[in-house]
């Protein structure tokens, strides 16, 4: 079972190429057979321009039981009220208050917990599971002489409140396609 998948996707991902090559067409304007049971979008959907095409593409090819796993970050982090807070004391206001991948071309939509709920409702597909969280001990994969090491360690306190406050920094979720 487990070589078909590869198989397929792989077949897919092939197909895919030389008809947008071909083309100039995106994944959405292809057909699939609809057997697909796993789809793996991790930091994904925030540089989809229209999320609720690109779900209902994917609802019309999962099969019945199928999983969705969607990544985003998360809009309403504290890092961005925190980042906010610095411009405004910095005297800073025209720079983005938001964290920098949130800005354009990066990402072109920020999510938070209404609004996947409510994009995953309008999609037909059921919240099987969906946390908040965030990369708290980030800061060990680097050496005290590292800047990454430093700037982790100051964060680390904001991201312990972030996580009591639900407010933490990424959103995943598993979702599945009902009958």
């Amino acid at each position: 079972m487990l070589q078909e998948l590869i198989l397929l996707i792989t077949e897919l991902m092939m197909r895919r190429k030389m008809e947008s090559n071909s083309s100039g067409q995106n994944s959405l304007n292809m057909s699939f057979p609809k057997i697909i049971l796993i789809f793996y979008l991790d930091s994904v959907l925030e540089h989809v321009l229209n999320p609720k095409e690109y779900l209902l593409k994917i609802n019309s090819i999962l099969k019945v039981g199928g999983v969705v796993y969607i990544g985003v970050p998360n809009e309403d982090c504290m890092f961005n009220d925190i980042r906010k807070l610095l411009f405004q004391l910095l005297g800073m206001k025209d720079i983005s208050e938001k964290i920098k991948p949130f800005d354009s071309p990066y990402h072109v939509i920020g999510y938070n917990k209404e609004l996947l709920e409510f994009i995953f409702n309008k999609t037909n597909l059921k919240i099987k599971f969906m946390r908040n969280f965030g990369r708290k001990f980030e800061f060990l994969s680097h050496t005290t002489s590292q800047r990454g090491f430093w700037i982790g360690l100051f964060l680390l306190p904001i991201e312990f409140i972030g996580n009591i406050l639900n407010r933490d920094v990424y959103y995943e979720a598993y979702i599945s396609k009902e009958i």
